[in-house]
Formats: C-alpha cells, structure tokens, sequence
C-alpha cells in the first residue's frame, strides 16, 4: 500500500499492487508531477515468464519520463500519445537485443490530471472509471475480442467477463498490431474519484459487486486496501491461481474548468426556455416600435434597458448555440430543432438590434443636442453602457476559446475574428470611458497580442472536431478572468 500525491494537482489518493495467485506480479504501476499536470500510469505485462513484467516495467517508466521531459509547448494529447508511440519502439528494440522476450507485451491506462480537465490513455483490458458519490459516471472500453462482442450484443458484460477468451486483447503495446492509445478527456469535480485498474481487480467479481466497493465512503487509502483485500479472499477461496491485481484510487479536491456534458434533459429545458425569450422579446419590439420617439428621459432609460438586455439575451443565444455538438448521442431530430431555437433567437437578436438603433436616431432628431455623447463608432447617438461593451468582450473571448469546427483552418480563422473583434471592443470602450480603465485594458490588449499564437493553437480531439489546445485554453480561460476583474470595476 502506498499513498498518491501532488505539488501541482489538488488531489490524494492510494494505491495497491499484489501479486494474487501467480508466481510473480507483472503489474507496474507509478505516478509523478509532470509540466503537463499530474501523471498516472497502471500496466499489465504480457507474455509470461520474464517477458511480462519487463514489458510492464519498461512501458510505464518509459511514460513517464518522457511526460516529464517534454516541451512544454506542445499539446498534452501529442504529448501522450508521442510517450507511448516511443514506449512501443522501447520493446521492439528490448526484443531484438533479447529475442527470448519475443512475444512480450503490456497494458496501459494513465490518466494526465491538470486544471482544465483529466486526460485518460489506455490500450487493452487495464481500465478507468470515474466515480461521483453511488455512480459510475465513466468507463474505457476494453480492446479486447469479448467487448468487442459486447458490443455486438453477442455476449453480455457478465457472459464477457467470466469468459476464456476474457484475455484475448486486441490493442496493446508490444504483443499486438495496433498500439494507437484511446484518449479521452474527462471533467471532474470535487470529490470525484478516479479508480486505474488491471483485469485482476474487475475480472473477479461482478460490475455490481465493484461498484458497490468503489462506491464506498471509505478514504482512498481504506479503500484501495479493502478492495485488494476482498480480491485475494474471492481469488484464494476458489483455489487460487488469480491473477495479479492493481488498484489506485484518486480523489479530486477542486473543479476542473471543463464542465460535464449537459443532459438531454436540460438541453430540453434550455431550448424550451430560449423560445419563451423569443415570445419576450417580440412583444418588447412590438412595445418599443410603438413608442415611436425617445424625447424624454423616461423613453431614453427604456432605451438603456433595451441595450442592456439585448447584450444578456446575446450571451444566452452564444451560450445556446454551444450545445449544439456537445453531445454525440443525442438524436438529429433534437439538435435540428435545438439549432431551430437558436436561428430564431438570432433573427430577433437583429432585429432589436435596428429596432434600438431607429429609437437612437429618433432620439436624436427630436432632441437636437450638440453635446450628445457619442457612439463607440463615433455616431452621435446615446452611448452604448461601457457594462454592455465589456460584457460582449468577454463574450467575445469566450467564443474564441470554445470555437469547434470540422475545419482546422476554420477554427484558427474563427479565433482570429472573435480575438479582432475583442481587440475593436476594449479599444472602442478606452475611448469611451475616457481611458478611465486604460492600464486594465491595455493588459489584456497586450496579451491578446503579444500570445496571439499561442491562443490560436487547435487540435483534433476524439471526434475530430479542432478544439483549442489545453495551453490556448488556459491562456483564454486567464483572459477571460481579467475582463470579468474589468467589469467589475466598471459596474
């Protein structure tokens, strides 16, 4: 038993290894602080004889130095998956110097925990879970022949788990023709506990059984001891001869910046509510058309109010807009009329949009003012609040960091607009306010220049679609930060 720490991550948790009923223990397990976040790493050495618990041994050290010493620039998938493409050239070389290792082969799942989310790697039957309070939030899938039957609704978990061909593996390193790692990236709240594992923790009971032992209240450290315990007690009271068994169990102490994927549930409501607002917004068009001019001062605090809601009801139609895709098992028929919600939402956007601005001129026709304020366009018109001009920066940056497109080029053009447009929004709301807050919005200016490839870096994530690398996701999510601190201020 040992215990799991870090100086990077707000995290604790423990570990155990034994070598149940075999002769010797193949696992390997190990973890450190990395420039990426914190590292993970569990394998199950294959091939018997020597052979098993080099390949293990080989694998995970190799992982984890190479984690460690890489550049920091570069995205932490590449990262992972570079680790692991070098850890399987490490065996081939390993056999050739030694050709009675031939065959020889290992597992792997490590989980690469930093503040925007947990990045899990796997190969082969060692698995993942993420555990929230009494549920099983998420799994990786298994290469192998029998969940890959599962799958196909040949078998059943429980027919797949107790049966011989269970150790068939159809991706791994070494032993097998494909050696590509499965990542997936995996938010996580506090008091999450991510449980790494061989097929000797969850090969001896059933799902139900572990999931009552991964559910308990119990401390990590408790914990990974009773389960390990209770696996030798089921593994010896059958005669022994169970396999070797690892189990570490991770407990997260703070949020991650990646929030979880909203339920088809909300995505409803959330829809069903964005119609409502357009039913709102209709008869306030009706209403503000209707009073024709806006001479006095209670028509000019309408107007202030038309602004100010018209910049709210554009940060839900961003908000809603990014639904769209989050979730690939919801049905096109569901998306379709989510996205129907939306194009609706921004037709009326427009429309108060030329509706406040007729008001505006009006305004200004009945009352003939010379030192009306200006415009941030430098149209004599009734400014635009500087809480409206800081709110739609933020929006803005928010956009920039969340782009997600098909298109690689796409994406890096559609950051390139949302950061332009940013920069036009502080610019236009220094002159405004006077360079009131000049030193504030002059550092995220210069940030927004200054890391401006940085912040356009993207990649393919599991679905294919580019996304922002962690590194540009972070530097956005600091941004982001500053012109919340800006608004503040100007509140």
């Amino acid at each position: 038993m040992f215990q799991i720490y870090s100086q990077k991550s707000k995290l604790r948790g423990a570990a155990e290894s034994k070598q149940g009923g075999r002769k010797e223990n193949q696992d390997n397990i190990g973890f450190a602080d990395t420039p990426f976040g914190f590292l993970l790493v569990v394998c199950d050495g294959m091939g018997g004889g020597p052979g098993g618990k080099t390949a293990s041994s080989l694998v995970g050290q190799y992982v984890m130095r190479y984690v460690m010493a890489a550049d920091m620039s570069a995205p932490r998938e590449a990262v992972m998956r570079n680790a692991i493409a070098g850890a399987e050239d490490i065996l081939k070389k390993k056999v050739k110097e030694n050709p009675q290792l031939a065959g020889m082969g290992s597992t792997l799942v490590a989980i690469l925990v930093d503040k925007s989310s947990a990045l899990v790697a796997h190969l082969g039957d060692s698995r993942c879970y993420k555990i929230r309070g009494n549920k099983m939030l998420f799994r990786t899938a298994d290469h192998s022949l029998v969940s890959e039957l599962v799958e196909n609704k040949t078998m059943t978990e429980e027919e797949a788990r107790t049966s011989r061909q269970s150790n068939v593996i159809t991706r791994a390193l070494g032993s097998t023709n494909n050696h590509e790692p499965q990542i997936d990236i995996v938010p996580y709240k506090r008091g999450d506990r991510f449980v790494l594992c061989t097929d000797g923790v969850w090969g001896i009971m059933s799902h139900a059984d572990l999931m009552h032992h991964l559910s308990s209240p119990m401390d990590t450290e408790k914990l990974a001891g009773m389960l390990s315990q209770e696996i030798d007690r089921i593994g010896f009271s059958r005669g022994g001869g169970h396999d070797n068994h690892t189990v570490a169990v991770v407990e997260m102490m703070s949020d991650s910046i990646l929030q979880d994927k909203m339920s088809k549930q909300l995505k409803t409501t959330i829809a069903a509510g964005a119609v409502m607002l357009l039913v709102s917004l209709i008869i306030n068009i009706v209403c503000i058309v209707k009073l024709g001019s806006v001479s006095d001062n209670g028509e000019m605090e309408r107007l202030h109010n038309e602004n100010v809601r018209l910049s709210e009801y554009q940060m839900k139609y961003e908000a809603l807009q990014k639904l769209i895709g989050q979730d690939r098992k919801e049905s096109l028929d569901e998306n379709i009329r989510l996205q129907a919600t939306i194009d609706s939402l921004r037709g009326v956007i427009d429309e108060l949009k030329m509706t406040s601005m007729a008001l505006s001129t009006a305004g200004r026709e009945n009352n003939k003012d010379e030192n009306v304020p200006t415009l941030t366009d430098g149209t004599n018109v009734n400014p635009v609040p500087n809480v409206i001009i800081i709110n739609n920066v933020i929006a803005k940056l928010k956009e920039a960091k969340n782009v997600k497109t098909k298109d690689q080029s796409a994406s890096v053009k559609k950051k390139e607009q949302a950061l332009t447009k940013a920069l036009e929004l502080l610019n236009n709301l220094n002159k405004q306010a006077g360079n009131k807050y000049g030193n504030d919005i002059l550092a995220i200016s210069r940030k927004l220049t200054g890391k401006k490839r940085v912040l356009l870096l993207v990649i393919a994530d599991n679905n294919k679609y580019y996304v922002s690398t962690t590194t540009a996701s972070h530097e956005w999510e600091k941004l982001i930060q500053e012109a919340k601190k800006l608004k503040s201020k100007i509140k």
